[in-house]
């Protein structure tokens, strides 16, 4: 198959040639003996060899003379090349084993083959100017339910009563349908020959790890359960995702779906035919108390898979601990604790009703867990934490927020050694300085967080205290005044210095006078 083969010079001039398919096949030689004119005058024909005991139906060749018809010497000379292919030819690109059955009408004869994932399959025993019908059947461990599909019309010789069909129906053991696709390659100088390649129009994959149903979203009318719901359970269970086979029951563009994970109630219609979309997708838990959020990405299978629409659900959050030590995390409105061991991950999918979540983290202790002030996990960027180590002295977090696609992965590390910031004092005098946030009333220490203490000639290496707070975030420095000796007073003298300066301001800044 697939190669090539010269007749000698001589023999093509003066003889006739026979085709047969290889001897251990059983079949006999051809009826027609055809000469290279005969070939030439009739370029398109269908060659049958009969079984040798008579028992098999016919193999069927389509043969097509190939030539340059601008070449005069064409008519004296045999500057020919035959062309022999199946009358069809049968692709799987589903990404399931299945049975097909091809139904010849005209001889009252079933043909059915096994046929893998992405193989293909020439049927020899047909006749392209016969009514030929197509069923298939899954026979793959992971499609359990999907019976044997109806027959759909793929070849006809009356198309204004049997037009050619363009999907597969199959029926799970609820009654419920799905509709596979067919798609139709004609060979150019083939005499006829046609690929019949069977497609899903949509494969979903889920890789959160939890359970999902999925519904088919008509316009303007309410969602309709899809065949092979029964197929969706069982995720938490299973090593590797399962690819669930997915199709509108009306062929329009503006169909959507809907789908849910977990407990969830069923989200908000999602457009598949959107290519190359990564998305995030909110569901409200029955309670209504916290929501599930999945990534979403929707692309065109690659190569020959082109005609599927790949719909992948990742989880929202991948946090990976990249530390020399277990730490542990939880939402900070949430009791829920995650113990992340070194160079594991968690996925993370569950949330509070918040637009913006946010995580604390901590080390195990022995004397209990001291958490963390929250930061954002939607932010993309570095993040440094400060947290309490098991000695009861404050440590570095790092925290990596990556953006991946649909996915948003958290790494992190610890690092005591390397702080964003690093505030060295080179005047005389006594500093004091510490967060402040924009437009935030913080009435004690003169509106800062937490007040640090910055002696003359020295350097202090500092990370924000909140870091959920993010670009809003401010040093404030302040110079306090010092009371005159003897002189007692509860009430705090007013700072002769006071200066907010924003870290993104890289250079010098203008100097403060002090009063």
């Amino acid at each position: 198959p697939g190669g090539l083969c010269s007749v000698p010079i001589e023999a093509a001039y003066h003889q006739r040639i026979k085709i047969r398919p290889d001897p251990g096949f059983g079949f006999k030689w051809c009826k027609e003996a055809l000469t290279w004119k005969d070939l030439v005058k009739h370029p398109v024909r269908t060659i049958a060899c009969q079984s040798i005991d008579l028992e098999e139906p016919a193999r069927r060749f389509t043969a097509a003379t190939i030539y340059d018809e601008e070449d005069s010497t064409v008519r004296y000379y045999p500057k020919i090349t035959l062309r022999l292919r199946a009358p069809i030819e049968i692709e799987n690109l589903l990404p399931f084993n299945i049975q097909f059955y091809v139904y010849m009408t005209a001889q009252e004869h079933t043909y059915a083959a096994f046929l893998r994932r992405g193989g293909s399959s020439p049927v020899h025993i047909v006749d392209t100017m016969d009514l030929l019908l197509l069923g298939v059947e899954f026979q793959d461990d992971g499609v359990v339910g999907l019976k044997r599909s109806e027959y759909a019309i793929v070849n006809t010789n009356n198309p204004e009563d049997f037009p050619v069909e363009n999907r597969l129906i199959m029926e799970d053991e609820d009654g419920l349908k799905i509709k596979l696709g067919l798609h139709f390659m004609r060979y150019p100088l083939s005499g006829g020959a046609f690929k019949i390649q069977i497609y899903c129009p949509y494969v979903i994959i889920n890789k959160t790890g939890l359970d999902f149903s999925i519904r088919s979203k008509p316009l303007m009318r309410s969602p309709k359960s899809v065949a092979g719901q029964n197929l969706c359970g069982n995720a938490s269970r299973r090593k590797e995702p399962r690819p669930f086979l997915f199709s509108h029951l009306e062929d329009d563009k503006r169909n959507g779906a809907v789908l849910r994970v977990g407990d969830s109630n069923w989200s908000k219609a999602i457009n598949f035919d959107v290519v190359g979309a990564n998305q995030q997708v909110t569901m409200q838990t029955s309670t209504k108390t916290s929501e599930y959020r999945v990534g979403l990405n929707v692309s065109e299978g690659l190569g020959k898979y082109n005609l599927t629409k790949v719909v992948i659900i990742y989880p929202r959050f991948i946090i990976k601990n990249n530390a020399k030590l277990p730490i542990c995390l939880r939402e900070d409105v949430s009791d829920n604790v995650f113990i992340i061991k070194p160079g594991k991950r968690v996925s993370l999918s569950l949330f509070n009703n918040s637009a913006n979540p946010q995580l604390v983290i901590a080390f195990e202790s022995l004397v209990g867990k001291r958490w963390s002030k929250p930061f954002q996990i939607q932010d993309v960027g570095k993040v440094y934490v400060r947290v309490a180590d098991p000695l009861n002295s404050e440590t570095l977090v790092h925290v990596e927020i990556l953006l991946q696609g649909p996915s948003i992965f958290i790494k992190l590390n610890v690092n005591a050694d390397k702080w964003p910031f690093l505030i060295r004092n080179k005047s005389s005098c006594v500093l004091h300085f510490g967060q402040t946030v924009i437009n935030r009333s913080q009435k004690n220490n003169y509106g800062i967080i937490r007040l640090y203490e910055s002696q003359p000639d020295t350097e202090i290496s500092y990370a924000w205290d909140e870091p959920a707070a993010g670009l809003e975030s401010l040093i404030r420095v302040i110079l306090l005044q010092r009371r005159d000796q003897g002189e007692s007073s509860s009430k705090p003298l007013p700072p002769v210095l006071l200066r907010d300066v924003h870290m993104l301001e890289v250079g010098q800044l203008e100097p403060v006078r002090t009063q």
